[in-house]
């Protein structure tokens, strides 16, 4: 009795197989194939990390705990995620990479091959092909589920062989494991520390993940589903097939009726959210520990702030999520959205070229769509471009599926898995956080955990204040909703042209009078109009420029932000000047000049003189004194310093004063961040003049006694002035 209840759902898994397959599709693809859950322990503490592999890379977990201490363990909210590539690991993981290459080359061949059932049931939508019993409906679908289930079945067995390659590897590794063997299997490792002698401990467990589960149940549904649709080929089988569930109900029949028209919705869904919606998205996680200790007070000042930032790219446009409390050392701000060009992101700047190249493919794809919108529901454009309705649709269908398959969309993943580890090596909201990763993995999707720290002090009277940041930050990149919007593009067309062409060709094959009568019902004669050859003719030049002709002739890329450099600037100091001692007497002037023209930019200009009395009388001595005057070069600005006064000798004494100092404003680049050398030369800057000659007089005023014995006729002057300047200012890149 329950055979035969079983075998009268045939009909029901015949024909619903193929749409549960595309629902476990979507399972093989997000799901991991394998994991390995990692201990270490001894006396203190005990860590955990958990990996998971997936066909293109692994993820470990792992407890914010155990990275960052117990005062930090909500970091992140109590665990990270990072991602890496297979090459980037050693160990016995390195054997499942075999595995998993495997894997995804089936996944691809699954994935292919359930889009094509997927269409060939839209195809036989209406009418079943049946050329003979073993080229029919049924039968075509039962060999394509057979070779689904098959190539899913092997791919079980293809994880189970890595598992116990994995296995194999750390029985055979340098260390003494107690390995429990297997596909899942453990082994444990103990020893003593060389240091302290406390006990250590080593565990790890492996096994499949869920993958391996749904591989095995879809190919189940898949062999099922075949074996149901091939048991049509044997005609003397006796089952009374059961009504197929849904397929008489009058909401099943409105959507099959109206499939066409949904399909259409979803082309046009897909392409304006492909144009209005973000393509990748980044995120960053800033966890900040700010700390303040002062030299007189033993109490240490902890601050702590959490920040999101994220950068969501579209080909028009750059949405910026920031917080600008992580520019400010107390952590004031807001939150702030804004929606920017990308020339003002050059943090951003190889990835950015990568999405500026999406713009001429979906502008021509939007125009297009219009061109498509009047054909067919603006009745006067449509009899003026004349043409037939099911060729202008199949013309424009296959230009858009051309633009998003051929155009730079086709290449999207490639290249911005290529150029997006370069921007997020050292990627921050701001360039005065100096970020630094671990190697990041070329991928469009991923994880990884940085770190930036700065230190300064603040030195106060009978105080001096440390103060240092350190932060521990967490990039996630992956491709956002655009993205897919445009992956579901090339299905739906594909899908639309089954659906709607698909049972003309069904009928076509069935019956080939049909094949006659639809060559002739072409007419040539609707295509040779004058406007009808202009619209082919936009039409193909729009697909041209769509496909990267575009490009080629306007580079959208121009439009990206210049790559940012960190600088090093250097410069040498050099001084010139010259020394006299000279004996003057009473009213003699003394002139000197020094020209800086061939010492560089001049930075200090100094003059330093004193006078001895020399001779002196014998009574009511008064003492000389020297009145000087310096005339500076045109266009130096002496910043309120007197250029003229008088000094008084001394007797006995040598000792050079400095009496007058110019100095220029030295302005050093703010930020060691560029695009150029030239750029960043540009913000090094010396203010003031002082360039040229500069002119020196001395007068001598020498005052003897007041009887006819003093003699005081002269007095020593000892001169010395000099300029010190800039020169060889070199620049030198960084990173």
């Amino acid at each position: 009795m329950w055979k035969e209840r079983l075998l009268s759902q045939r009909s029901n898994i015949a024909y619903w197989s193929p749409l549960v397959l595309i629902v476990f599709l979507i399972t093989l693809h997000t799901t991991a194939f394998a994991g390995v859950t990692k201990e270490f322990s001894n006396d203190d503490s005990e860590i955990q990390t958990t990996q998971e592999f997936y066909t293109d890379s692994i993820i470990e977990t792992s407890q914010s705990e155990d990275r960052f201490g117990e005062n930090n363990s909500d970091y992140f909210g109590g665990e990270y995620s990072e991602s890496y590539s297979y090459k980037q690991i050693n160990g016995p993981e390195e054997v499942l990479e075999d595995s998993a290459e495997t894997l995804d080359g089936r996944l691809g061949l699954i994935t292919m091959s359930c889009f094509i059932l997927i269409l060939f049931c839209f195809m036989n939508r209406k009418e079943k092909i049946s050329i003979n019993k073993f080229v029919s409906f049924n039968s075509i679908k039962g060999y394509l589920m057979l070779f689904i289930g098959v190539i899913s079945l092997i791919s079980v067995f293809t994880i189970t062989s890595g598992l116990s390659d994995y296995s194999d590897e750390i029985a055979d590794s340098d260390i003494d494991w107690d390995v429990d063997e297997g596909i899942w299997g453990s082994a444990t490792a103990e020893f003593e520390s060389p240091f302290d002698g406390e006990s250590i401990t080593f565990y790890q467990e492996w096994g499949p993940d869920f993958m391996m589960l749904a591989l095995f149940v879809f190919s189940m549904i898949a062999l099922i589903g075949g074996i149901a649709n091939i048991s049509y080929l044997k005609e003397d089988l006796e089952i009374e097939d059961a009504p197929v569930w849904i397929k008489d109900s009058k909401t099943f029949s409105l959507a099959n009726r109206h499939s066409v028209t949904a399909l259409w919705i979803v082309l046009v869904v897909a392409i304006i959210g492909s144009v209005a919606a973000p393509w990748q998205t980044i995120n960053q996680e800033w966890e900040v520990e700010q700390t303040s200790e002062s030299s007189v007070s033993e109490e240490i000042n902890v601050t702590t702030h959490s920040s999101e930032i994220s950068w969501n790219m579209n080909p028009f446009y750059m949405q910026f999520d920031n917080d600008t409390a992580l520019g400010n050392a107390s952590f004031e701000g807001e939150e702030t959205s804004s929606y920017d060009s990308y020339k003002e992101h050059s943090e951003l700047s190889d990835s950015s070229a990568v999405m500026l190249e999406l713009r001429w493919p979906l502008i021509c794809a939007i125009i297009i769509g219009i061109f498509m919108l009047m054909q067919r529901y603006v009745g006067k454009f449509s009899s003026t471009i004349s043409g037939t309705n099911n060729g202008w649709i199949l013309l424009i269908l296959t230009s858009i599926l051309l633009i998003f398959s051929y155009g730079a969309i086709g290449n999207f993943e490639d290249e911005m898995s290529k150029k997006i580890d370069n921007d997020l090596q050292e990627l921050s909201p701001s360039w005065d956080h100096e970020v630094s990763h671990s190697e990041i993995r070329s991928s469009i999707s991923g994880s990884k955990l940085g770190s930036a720290f700065s230190s300064s002090s603040t030195v106060t009277p009978g105080e001096v204040t440390f103060d240092s940041t350190s932060s521990a930050i967490l990039t996630t990149w992956s491709p956002a909703i655009g993205y897919y919007f445009a992956i579901i593009i090339p299905f739906a067309i594909f899908a639309i042209l089954s659906a709607q062409y698909g049972p003309i060709v069904i009928d076509s094959i069935n019956d080939y009078q049909s094949i006659k009568e639809f060559e002739i019902k072409f007419d040539s004669k609707s295509w040779v109009a004058k406007p009808t050859i202009i619209a082919l003719v936009t039409l193909l030049i729009t697909s041209s420029i769509g496909m990267g002709l575009g490009e080629l002739m306007f580079d959208s890329k121009s439009s990206a932000p210049a790559s940012i450099y960190k600088w090093d600037l250097d410069f040498q100091q050099s001084w010139i000047g010259d020394y006299e001692e000279i004996v003057m007497n009473d009213q003699d002037s003394y002139q000197n000049e020094l020209d800086n023209g061939l010492n560089g930019i001049p930075s200090q200009f100094e003059l330093l003189l004193a006078c001895d009395e020399s001779n002196t009388g014998l009574t009511n001595e008064q003492p000389d004194s020297i009145s000087w005057k310096i005339n500076p070069p045109e266009g130096t600005d002496l910043f309120g310093e007197m250029n003229q006064g008088e000094l008084q000798c001394t007797d006995g004494v040598f000792i050079l004063e400095p009496i007058f100092s110019w100095r220029a404003i030295i302005n050093l680049p703010k930020s060691e961040f560029a695009e150029t050398e030239e750029d960043y030369l540009n913000q090094f800057s010396v203010e003031g003049g002082g360039l040229g000659a500069w002119d020196v007089e001395v007068v001598a005023n020498v005052k003897g006694g007041t009887t006819e014995f003093d003699e005081d006729t002269d007095l020593q002057l000892y001169f010395q002035f000099r300029s010190r300047g800039i020169g060889n200012v070199t620049v030198e890149k960084i990173s």
